[in-house]
């Protein structure tokens, strides 16, 4: 039978006031972020601006804020103009990247490494998130998924040595995604543009690299106890064992690579944000693209 001290309850509560204040310095980080991007796009104005004329005389007409709409008034998820070019140019840079380095680090893990070796790293990094995802159930106020979340971590660590095993699940203890950019989403904060950053080989939306940031600096506090070759170790780990398991869905990719990377991203995390329920506006794109259109603007 598991008991909980009192020593255990101050470290959680400790931990919750901790990260509430950390939730309130985020959205102004995610605010201060956005000013920011706002700035650098009026720099490339000209470049936005002929983007548009461009789209318009397509026949894809254009709103006030410069969102697309197609000829049948359906919103189209790409960025703003002028961004998207900037994007693309990271996208390029980064494929390089995935081409030359990171793909062939990931078939070698997968092709040298026994599946029970991979299966164990991915459940040891899944369990050092465990408690991190309790907290940001417990700010999005889903207590129930909370109390499920640190009793998977006092399980896996314990009967399951360390989390090598994942012994919660098939006890009916569900494993949750949960970090703070859905923290922020599930509290109003928009998602704001999706943007790519070199070498960093996903894109994501301002409020998702402000969760990053987040999470990285200040709430995952099991990972940052870890001494320094630990913490590089479990990283490299982790970002490899990611790319590996993405090697299978790489021939489900249909048309433009860097359309269908990003769209997929914006529904899974509004799939996230929202536990599962989708609107009109998240139906898949492919239907409603007009490539030929749009191949001739961009």
């Amino acid at each position: 039978m598991l008991v909980f001290g009192h020593d255990d309850v101050l470290v959680v509560t400790i931990k919750i006031v901790h990260y509430l204040i950390i939730f309130v310095l985020s959205v102004s980080l995610f605010f201060s972020s956005t000013l920011f991007l706002c700035v650098a796009l009026l720099m490339t104005g000209c470049t936005a601006t002929a983007y548009i004329a461009d789209a318009s005389a397509t026949g894809v007409s254009v709103r006030d804020d410069a969102t697309v709409i197609d000829k049948n008034g359906d919103t189209l998820l790409f960025e703003k103009y002028g961004l998207e070019s900037y994007n693309r140019d990271v996208f390029a840079f980064n494929e390089v990247l995935d081409r030359n380095i990171y793909r062939p680090v990931a078939l070698s893990y997968q092709r040298y490494v026994p599946a029970f070796f991979r299966i164990a790293i991915g459940n040891i990094l899944s369990n050092i998130n465990e408690i991190d995802i309790a907290v940001n159930n417990i700010l999005q106020l889903k207590l129930l998924d909370a109390g499920s979340d640190i009793l998977r971590f006092l399980i896996n660590s314990t009967i399951g040595i360390l989390g090598i095993f994942d012994v919660a699940t098939p006890m009916g203890l569900e494993k949750h995604n949960e970090d703070f950019g859905q923290t922020l989403g599930y509290w109003g904060v928009g998602e704001g543009y999706y943007v790519l950053f070199p070498v960093f080989p996903l894109g994501m939306t301002l409020r998702d690299w402000t969760g990053f940031m987040v999470d990285m600096n200040y709430l995952d506090h099991d990972f940052l106890s870890l001494n320094t070759d630990t913490k590089t170790t479990l990283t490299i780990l982790g970002f490899v064992n990611l790319r590996a398991g993405l090697l299978n869905r790489e021939g489900g990719i249909i048309g433009d690579r860097y359309s269908f990377i990003k769209n997929s991203y914006l529904q899974n995390r509004r799939f996230l944000v929202r536990d599962g329920q989708l609107t009109e506006e998240d139906a898949f794109l492919d239907d409603q693209l007009d490539y030929e259109d749009l191949e001739r603007f961009e």
